[in-house]
């Protein structure tokens, strides 16, 4: 039997929402105020960010969303520490999820900017300020010019149609471009038939086995995956998959872009077996790229081994969890959130298997530095979390739609 401290470990719930009405009924001085709304705000939003890393992968950006979001109650609280923390990590998804010039990035560097400028922080403020206009700069004009610039590459197009006669390398990427344009532009059936005909001209010109033609299934993968026809994207990607892992080094950007996006696939559609073998090719490339004892190293360690979890692979979960830990606790220090999470993922591993008392210690660990990390930031405020709140990955909550780009 299960002891105390694990009653209801196991369940999943939202905070309770029985104090909420003292936020109406009683007068608070202005500075408890803010410190108690801000104990009730951190608590779903640290949920939804928790549910976020499991469901989606923590590099994934509504991750970086939920960052946003619980940064912006510790600047609220004049907490800019923790701020600045979940700010830059917002911003380093974001940058890896959209490139550097997205305006997305433009919006993680304002807050930055502003946070530092609460701080008086000018200089830093400054610089980051400067590279959000620009990027805000150039996306307006991107957006001013979109239109035009479609009709532009058509002309284009066809003078190339005319010239180069209608099967060429060079002909088939301005097809694919002009169908990436009607993509952006979200008009998905202009899209689909210009990169429909950007794949077939390549196949018949470079050969189905180029990876320009793994480019173009790639691009309408995330088509099919926008209009949620999941089986179709799979196939696509899969395709593309094969292509370039026979053209390309193992370690390319290119490849390491599909082989996650499939495996995200997968996993959305409950196809555990299929997207184990690509999350292990994404440790193997992670290592490669940043060495064994890296932080995103770690991630993937966890990605994996919630996938053993959930397939009742438990032995093999385990040394996965294990490393994790090691890796988390040496690179960001024993308190840091990732090592409670991977600590609570061990517990309920722990627990699974029936051995209560270390799933009840492992927890406790994991309890502990949520604690540590809420007195830290609501200087000893009670902690509004319960543990019927604080389940994490193994339990499996319905993925958010996914849309590449």
């Amino acid at each position: 039997m299960a002891p105390p401290i694990l009653a209801g470990f196991l369940a999943i719930g939202a905070c309770s929402s029985a104090a909420e009405p003292l936020v109406h009924s009683i007068a608070l001085h202005e500075p408890m105020a803010v410190q108690f709304h801000c104990v009730i705000a951190v608590a779903p939003l640290q949920r939804s960010l928790e549910i976020r890393e499991t469901a989606l992968d923590p590099d994934h950006p509504s991750v970086a969303q939920s960052l946003h979001q619980l940064a912006g109650v510790y600047v609220h609280w004049r907490k800019f520490g923790n701020a600045e923390q979940l700010y830059k990590q917002a911003l380093e998804i974001t940058e890896n999820a959209y490139g550097a010039e997205h305006s997305s990035v433009a919006r993680e560097l304002d807050s930055l900017s502003l946070l530092y400028q609460k701080q008086n922080k000018y200089e830093q403020a400054e610089k980051l300020h400067k590279r959000s206009v620009k990027i805000r700069q150039k996306m307006a004009r991107q957006k001013g010019h979109m239109y035009g610039f479609t009709l532009l590459r058509r002309r284009a197009l066809q003078l190339e149609e005319l010239t180069l006669s209608k099967d060429s390398a060079d002909c088939a990427k301005t097809l694919n471009e002009l169908g990436v344009l009607y993509y952006l532009q979200n008009n998905l059936d202009a899209a689909k038939v210009f990169l429909m005909r950007s794949l077939e001209m390549r196949q018949r010109v470079l050969g189905a086995d180029h990876p320009d033609c793994a480019q173009s299934l790639n691009n309408l993968a995330a088509l099919h995956c926008e209009r949620r026809d999941y089986e179709s994207a799979e196939q696509l990607y899969e395709k593309a998959l094969e292509i370039r892992k026979r053209a390309l080094a193992p370690d390319h950007p290119s490849l390491a872009y599909t082989l996650k996006h499939l495996a995200m696939l997968y996993k959305r559609r409950g196809k555990m077996e299929k997207a184990v073998p690509l999350y292990e090719l994404a440790l193997e490339i992670r290592e490669k790229s940043f060495g064994p004892k890296h932080p995103s190293v770690a991630t993937a360690l966890v990605n994996l081994g919630v996938l053993y979890c959930q397939l009742k692979k438990h032995n093999e979960a385990l040394p996965l969890y294990e490393r994790a830990l090691r890796v988390y606790e040496d690179s960001l220090g024993r308190l840091h959130p990732r090592v409670g999470e991977t600590l609570k993922n061990l517990a309920v591993l722990s627990y699974e298997e029936g051995d209560f008392e270390k799933a009840a210690e492992l927890y406790k660990r994991a309890m502990e530095i949520k604690e540590a990390e809420t007195s830290l930031v609501c200087e000893k405020a009670p902690s509004p979390h319960s543990s019927s709140g604080d389940t994490f990955s193994l339990r499996s909550p319905t993925l958010l739609p996914h849309t590449p780009r």
